[in-house]
């Protein structure tokens, strides 16, 4: 996990609303939020989003299909390995 990621469980977000969307929207962290201990729903910030976004529609595009990670669940490290390979290659760095 990166310093600017935060892991809460999704009841938090309920209780701590402002809490979360300023950790995302104002210190540029992304926000993972679980439920029963499995990665959920992410919150990021919006240009991060757009960033992801028109990433992976480029990606999608050139493969014709789309990403792996939208066919089937995951596990929360699979989640992380999987994100960090596509920051890496997004970089243009090795993975």
């Amino acid at each position: 996990m990166s310093p600017k990621e935060t892991v809460l469980p999704v009841t938090y977000l309920t209780n701590n609303t402002d809490e979360v969307l300023s950790k995302a929207s104002d210190e540029g962290q992304a926000v993972l939020l679980t439920e029963a201990g499995e990665a959920k729903v992410v919150v990021l910030d919006i240009e991060t989003y757009y960033r992801w976004k028109d990433y992976l529609e480029s990606r999608t595009a050139a493969d014709s299909q789309p990403p792996q990670i939208f066919n089937k669940a995951h596990a929360q490290e699979e989640v992380y390995r999987l994100a960090d390979d596509a920051a890496r290659r997004a970089a243009g760095m090795k993975s």
